[in-house]
């Protein structure tokens, strides 16, 4: 490396074009395709801008066996901002609540606060269940992602129950829900557009149910062994956001002796996949 020594004015100039010409790539290189070809913003590793206005475009395919795959579109976005403990809180709401996905439901439930590598969500995510009881989750400061974590790390638990009541039968309806980073992408693609420099998490939720008899004895059966019977996973783009989101829904119960009573097993897909979108980069 050569050592030359150059005035002070000189460099505090070079310094300045140079700040004021990437910001002006990194503004101009993000298309709508989600591509960012001439000049990747790897640096920058902002992977849900936060921003009043920014939106994102879905599309989301519902597939259940033996069914005609559902799809429909919604636009996510953030509208409001507050402020809460020194922090800033990011509200964000979708135009088709109807035929939102689960990840966008929940996101335009709650809100969210970035707080260094983390990105942390309050707010209601539900198993959204046909032919079974509505099962909403309160959850609060859980991140959903941690760009300094390791992978697989586990990155928020919460754990409890929920009673409920099905074909006259209470339920107890215990639950860990937790989330976990995933792996790096240097490049991913998703929805026929390949995104550079992406970051997965998931959304896992736990689910045990016991059916509490009381006539003519008291008894507890249990009609659903522990298992994983939601999980979200997600993929965040750098520089863009949320691009893609898939949830698996899966739970099977078991051979209920309750006369009367019944349980299908329960089996979705749901894929959401970024179509376009409208940012700014804080």
């Amino acid at each position: 490396m050569k050592s030359i020594k150059f005035s002070l004015v000189f460099i505090l100039g070079i310094i300045f074009l140079v700040s004021c010409s990437s910001d002006d790539d990194t503004a101009s290189d993000i298309n709508d395709d989600g591509n960012n070809d001439d000049n990747p913003v790897t640096e920058v590793e902002n992977y849900f801008p936060l921003v009043v206005g920014n939106s994102w475009d879905y599309e989301n395919t519902l597939s259940s066996p033996n069914q005609q795959d559902v799809v429909t579109n919604e636009t996510l976005s953030i509208f409001e901002t507050t402020e809460f403990n020194g922090s800033v809180v990011y509200e964000l709401e979708t135009d088709n609540p109807a035929g939102s996905g689960p990840a966008t439901l929940a996101l335009s439930q709650g809100t969210l606060v970035k707080d260094g590598s983390v990105l942390f969500y309050t707010g209601e995510f539900g198993l959204g269940l046909n032919n079974f009881p509505e099962v909403n989750f309160e959850i609060e400061n859980a991140a959903i992602y941690n760009t300094a974590a390791s992978t697989n790390a586990e990155l928020f638990s919460q754990d409890g129950t929920i009673e409920q009541e099905f074909q006259g039968i209470p339920l107890s309806i215990n639950y860990t829900l937790s989330t976990v980073m995933g792996n790096n992408f240097d490049t991913f693609e998703s929805n026929g557009v390949t995104y550079d420099n992406v970051i997965s998490s998931q959304l896992i939720v736990n689910l045990e149910i016991i059916a509490n008899i009381t006539d003519p004895l008291p008894i507890s059966i249990p009609i659903l062994q522990s298992q994983d019977g939601v999980i979200v996973t997600n993929y965040f783009a750098d520089g863009i956001g949320l691009v893609e989101s898939e949830t698996n829904t899966n739970l099977m119960f078991e051979d209920i002796p309750i006369p009367g009573f019944q349980l299908d097993n329960i089996s979705f897909n749901t894929l959401q996949v970024l179509t376009d979108f409208s940012i700014t980069l804080e």
